[in-house]
């Protein structure tokens, strides 16, 4: 094997287990509301008569595939590259806000469905319809990290303990609230994506999983009990470095 890639894998399996170490059961627990939000969307996706909508069928697949992308967001965190991370989760953004915005504008949708539809278009209609989520302010913030638009961006490399420059940089301990923030926004995106899921096909689900009917949402569904647990397990991790402020407390409060 290229010693390059040799010593490149062992640095992202060094990586990997000092963020399991340091916060391990926060990462599986976003990994369990990961699934249990495809599986919500994958019901979906296999009911019958939803089947036969191309419309429903177009804004499912944008949210299948924002719970992908999520998955390539956890495993590009534990393996340290944090650019990547940004970038996923910017899209992640789009995608999100652009089923949203269609399913609520025929327009919008028939534009998407001809491919003539740029998802960001749709980032002030979602800043509109989830004002207290102020979406739009993190997505500008995620498009500042993502583009070079900052100057530490261009300095990227990191020099380890033999002195050798790395192409990984290396876990520390010490930053580990911007990894905390991620994992906080990838569950809340997920969560809201499987919810518009079940939103858009309640009249075809034969049981809804956050719905008691079209409109009233039913209260403490087992995956908002497992959001505030992982939110209080950060909050311990970020105790215990002294960090401020917690990030768990928007998800505490629900969503």
């Amino acid at each position: 094997m290229n010693i390059m890639r040799t010593n490149y894998k062992k640095s992202v399996e060094t990586h990997v287990h000092a963020v399991n170490m340091h916060m391990g059961k926060v990462i599986d627990g976003v990994w369990e509301v990961i699934r249990i939000c495809s599986f919500i969307i994958d019901e979906c996706l296999l009911t019958g008569n939803v089947q036969k909508s191309l419309e429903k069928m177009s804004l499912l697949h944008i949210l299948r595939n924002m719970i992908s992308d999520c998955c390539c967001c956890m495993d590009a965190l534990e393996r340290g590259h944090d650019r990547t991370v940004f970038n996923n989760i910017r899209m992640v953004f789009e995608d999100f806000s652009c089923v949203v915005h269609a399913k609520s504008d025929p327009a919008v949708l028939e534009k998407l469905l001809e491919g003539k539809y740029q998802a960001s278009k749709s980032i002030s209609f979602l800043r509109d319809k989830y004002p207290t989520h102020e979406f739009h302010k993190t997505y500008g913030i995620l498009s500042r990290l993502s583009h070079h638009a900052r100057k530490g961006l261009i300095a990227r490399q990191w020099v380890n303990e033999s002195g050798i420059i790395s192409h990984l940089k290396p876990f520390d301990p010490d930053r580990i609230m911007p990894k905390l923030d991620v994992l906080m926004m990838i569950i809340h995106l997920v969560r809201m994506g499987s919810e518009v899921a079940e939103e858009l096909c309640f009249s075809e689900l034969i049981q809804s999983y956050y719905w008691s009917d079209q409109k009233i949402k039913k209260k403490n569904v087992s995956v908002d009990i497992l959001i505030t647990d992982i939110a209080n397990m950060a909050d311990e991790i970020i105790e215990a470095h002294n960090f401020s402020p917690s990030v768990g407390e928007n998800a505490k409060t629900g969503i």
